[in-house]
């Protein structure tokens, strides 16, 4: 969910493990110089689709196509739906009379039980809220528990969120719930963070809920972070915990925006928790001289050093996007920054003003993702660019690094082959062992999508052919105007007993069970 967002096909970041040769840090005014593509500003919520402020209206979707009628796909074998008691869209808009989306999904992996896994997504089932002249669905918040390592999932609510939750409490007026992150701690803790804000006058709040129990049942949210009114938004929440203590950090960007000019800058900040998510302190800066950021990720390293990922770029560069990554030694009080590769998405073709891959109307993220192998304790990181396609037919291929430190990194490892497009991948690791998830269409025929994973045994120095997650390829145009959302980023997670877990949204629904819509699936990989 956002209501700013960067639009990263042409925010500008860094190559390899090299420092910036020749380019400083910009303090242009807010007037000065924009990145290559159009941000988008706050769209008022007159799109009237929850979770999307694109401006492209209240287009039919082809969910509704299928109401009266069966479900085409064939029941799932490997695949695991995790959406129990989903219900139907009853406001009026894009997904009237379909069953309540699910997309952008997290999940994670207890440390001390590899059978105890928690995802979420944003989850739209829940009615109403106010837009514009009518009632729709919106994103509340959901946890996904499991307890048998996957095969069975339990849909527990979080308390006091979203626009069914506390009517008197002190979340009463962000009705809207979404980008979902969980991570696990120390003694079966679970951190789950989230944005929530208000579609009519776009204030918003970072709230984590925490559970005691991996899962089970959840405290009221707590609140971390106020947008500090019009000028500010934060978005894409990320949470990284620590397995040996009550600490965690949770980071996000602060968008900034000037009423007269529109998008000035996103810095990416941090608050940490010291007492299992009970207090959070106040936010710091993360990205120092990169004023244009999107996409962070923390990770805590074995020794309590603190990393989080992020794209980012400085106007000296033209904008040109990198991942870089932000180091802290002293509990996130200071940081360091290294450029860590460059990161090509500022040529892919536009829809709607957003970054998209050919033919496909759903925007594209890049920003890379991070996670930390306990056993080794080397840092892995994953993501998706068009270094090889061009501004009118996109090549989207996963690539891979890896560091010790944070600081020296690993030449960029590509992961896939061949023209077939992926996007949205993750990654996990466990003694050596390095699974990346993503998005492909290279089993489709036509505009469609299947999960595949791809294994490393030796630390993601070499990565074998992908394996295919899912058993069909299904039509991401199913929801949201005309497939225009498919949330941002997928999940996978790895346990001790070396068994990784997918989750993606998928577009099949639930065959046998419901109709074609978005739901949250998974699978697991030994």
């Amino acid at each position: 969910m956002r209501r700013f967002h960067i639009t990263l096909t042409g925010m500008a970041l860094f190559l390899g493990a090299v420092a910036l040769v020749g380019v400083s840090p910009s303090s242009a005014a807010s007037n000065g110089p924009r990145p290559k593509q159009p941000i988008s500003r706050n769209f008022d919520d007159g799109d009237g689709i929850p979770g999307l402020e694109i401006g492209y209206g209240d287009f039919s979707a082809q969910c509704q196509t299928y109401i009266g009628g069966a479900n085409p796909y064939q029941p799932f074998t490997t695949s695991v739906n995790v959406i129990s008691g989903d219900k139907v869209n009853v406001g009026a808009g894009v997904n009237q009379g379909c069953y309540a989306p699910q997309n952008e999904t997290t999940i994670a992996v207890n440390p001390a039980n590899p059978n105890n896994l928690v995802a979420g997504s944003n989850d739209y089932r829940d009615c109403c809220v106010v837009s514009g002249t009518s009632l729709r669905n919106d994103g509340s918040g959901w946890a996904y528990t499991s307890m048998d390592g996957g095969r069975t999932w339990a849909n527990i609510k979080l308390p006091g969120l979203g626009s069914s939750g506390d009517p008197n409490g002190v979340f009463k007026k962000v009705t809207s719930v979404g980008d979902p992150a969980i991570s696990f701690g120390k003694n079966n803790t679970v951190y789950y963070a989230n944005i929530a804000f208000n579609r009519v006058d776009n204030s918003d709040v970072i709230v984590v809920s925490v559970s005691h129990d991996g899962g089970l049942t959840w405290g009221q949210p707590v609140l971390v972070a106020n947008s500090g009114g019009a000028v500010y938004f934060n978005d894409k929440v990320w949470v990284g915990a620590n397995p040996a203590n009550g600490e965690a950090y949770i980071s996000w960007t602060r968008f900034k925006d000037n009423p007269q000019i529109g998008y000035v800058e996103s810095p990416i900040v941090v608050s940490r928790t010291s007492d299992y998510g009970t207090t959070w302190s106040s936010w710091t800066g993360v990205s120092g001289p990169y004023r244009y950021n999107q996409g962070s990720v923390p990770i805590v390293g074995n020794d309590g050093t603190v990393y989080i990922s992020f794209e980012g770029a400085v106007a000296a560069d033209n904008y040109n996007d990198y991942n870089i990554v932000a180091k802290s030694t002293d509990r996130g009080a200071t940081w360091t920054q290294t450029v860590v590769s460059r990161n090509t998405d500022e040529n892919f073709p536009t829809y709607g003003g957003r970054g998209v891959l050919t033919g496909y109307h759903f925007r594209t993220n890049t920003f890379p993702a991070l996670t930390i192998d306990r056993v080794t304790g080397r840092l892995h990181m994953a993501w998706a660019d068009n270094r090889l396609g061009n501004s009118t037919t996109t090549n989207v291929q996963v690539y891979t690094q890896s560091s010790a430190d944070g600081l020296a990194w690993t030449t960029p490892v590509r992961v896939t082959s061949g023209n077939s497009d992926r996007i949205y991948p993750w990654v996990a690791a466990n003694g050596g062992k390095v699974v990346i998830s993503y998005y492909t269409t290279e089993y489709a025929t036509g505009l469609q999508l299947d999960m595949a994973a791809s294994v490393s045994t030796d630390g993601g120095a070499t990565f074998g052919a992908a394996r295919r997650l899912t058993e069909e390829s299904s039509d991401p145009f199913i929801q949201f105007a005309g497939g225009a959302f498919i949330g941002d980023y997928t999940g996978i997670a790895m346990g001790s007993d070396n068994v990784a877990h997918a989750i993606w949204t998928d577009f099949r629904g639930n065959p046998g069970v419901n109709l074609p819509g978005q739901d949250a699936v998974t699978a697991s990989i030994s």
